[in-house]
């Protein structure tokens, strides 16, 4: 999930932190049931809906969610109505997140009633989430399991639930990492949701073009028009993108307003992006001090939030705000990566490989495989060159070119030089046979 929604509008901030000295102009540029409650049931009517209910559950059998623990008693629907309202107000209203025993009774609660379609949703959502981290990590979280279930529940009807497993048609952005699945097909039912008023749909398609991610080219007019439109129907997590967005546009003063209104809900994403923001548009020193104090209150708010903790490990990376310390730096980048980060899980790889504040070339190694595997370019770029030079690694020259024809894929530059490196050597080789 990060792993977290609105990662993708950091990412596009901290992908450039390397170049803070360069000019505002230029940071900116680059950033960018009731049912049957009448009487007895005669047996006839009990029978059909022992019958229904074992066919249902056999259907979401084949689709098991990670195991949480089991509560000490049977979850009553009063207990399911307090958890979903909470998940209701977290998830709309920024409120504060449940924690993992919220997640723990409504699981329970599914595995009974699988047919609940917004507790499902909520589920899910608090799986990609991190609510259920004390139990289960990201890494350990079977994708494939999340969008199977998200279907079924977007199948229902359930509109929300139809609006995500958009994303995860549509596939490759910042909210929903997987491979596209049927990318005209998540467009589609994108706008249908939009145009019959889900607020999160209309987040969603704000943030695609905000980060210029799941087909859609970067526009940040598209992207504030939408995400107004989340704001207007009480999707309050958009007032962050929408400072972000403004950022971008050279709107300082509105993106100010945004990002004030998102810190005065308590939105943590809200601190986090407006950190970067004093980060990047720095007067004075105390501009790093106040870009830091804004991602220690965005942790204080959410222990569980990988961006900012990434922010916290990139000021005490390069001593901006905080003194330099590749120790606390490594730390909350290892945090940050376990909590899904890619962009902290690159930072750790290289600790490891190059010893800026540890030394063991394998676990390096093993990291950027796992990014390799969530199809992170930066990793599969410095993998490759690992791999082409045999540095850590078995020396694998086709293995290498793959990496680089991968990251390519996705759109590094980087990554075509190095392809453009190999086609010569094969010219020059296929010369040389030929003399």
């Amino acid at each position: 999930m990060n792993g977290f929604l609105l990662a993708g509008t950091v990412q596009n901030v901290c992908g450039y932190t390397t170049r803070h000295r360069q000019g505002k102009a230029m940071r900116r540029a680059q950033l960018s049931d009731k049912f049957f409650h009448t009487g007895a049931l005669t047996a006839s009517l009990a029978a059909c809906i022992g019958l229904l209910s074992s066919i249902v559950s056999a259907a979401y059998a084949e689709t098991t969610l990670p195991p949480l623990p089991q509560p000490g008693h049977a979850v009553t629907q009063a207990e399911r109505d307090a958890d979903v309202n909470a998940m209701r107000s977290w998830w709309y209203k920024c409120g504060k997140a449940p924690g993992p025993t919220a997640m723990i009774r409504l699981k329970n609660w599914i595995d009974a009633h699988p047919a609940d379609a917004e507790a499902t949703f909520f589920v899910l959502l608090g799986y990609r989430s991190n609510l259920a981290y004390d139990y289960v990590k990201p890494a350990s979280i079977d994708t494939q399991v999340l969008i199977t279930r998200m279907k079924q529940v977007a199948d229902e009807g359930f509109l929300p639930a139809k609006a995500r497993y958009a994303l995860m048609l549509i596939g490759s952005n910042f909210m929903e990492e997987n491979d596209p699945i049927d990318v005209d097909a998540g467009k589609r039912l994108l706008e249908q949701c939009i145009a019959l008023g889900d607020a999160s749909a209309s987040f969603y398609q704000g943030e695609l073009f905000l980060g210029g991610q799941g087909g859609f080219k970067r526009d940040f007019r598209a992207a504030g028009k939408y995400l107004e439109k989340a704001a207007e129907g009480g999707f309050t997590r958009a007032f962050a993108s929408l400072g972000s967005n403004n950022w971008m546009l050279s709107k300082e003063k509105e993106a100010l307003t945004w990002f004030e209104k998102g810190m005065s809900i308590g939105d943590p994403m809200a601190y986090v992006l407006f950190g970067h923001y004093r980060l990047y548009n720095t007067e004075t020193r105390d501009d790093w001090t106040e870009g830091f104090r804004l991602f220690e209150k965005a942790a204080q708010i959410d222990p569980l939030n990988a961006d900012a903790h990434a922010g916290m490990a990139h000021c005490y990376r390069y001593g901006m705000g905080a003194p330099a310390d590749p120790r606390k730096a490594f730390d909350h980048y290892v945090l940050a990566s376990n909590l899904g980060n890619k962009t902290s899980g690159m930072m750790v790889a290289i600790a490891f490989i190059e010893g800026d504040a540890v030394f063991d070339p394998s676990k390096g190694i093993e990291v950027l495989k796992l990014l390799v595997r969530r199809k992170h370019a930066p990793a599969q770029i410095y993998l490759g060159r690992l791999m082409l030079q045999g540095i850590f690694v078995e020396r694998d020259v086709a293995g290498s070119k793959g990496l680089f024809e991968a990251a390519a894929a996705q759109g590094s530059e980087e990554a075509e030089v190095y392809l453009k490196w190999f086609a010569m050597a094969e010219e020059r080789a296929a010369r040389e046979k030929n003399k």
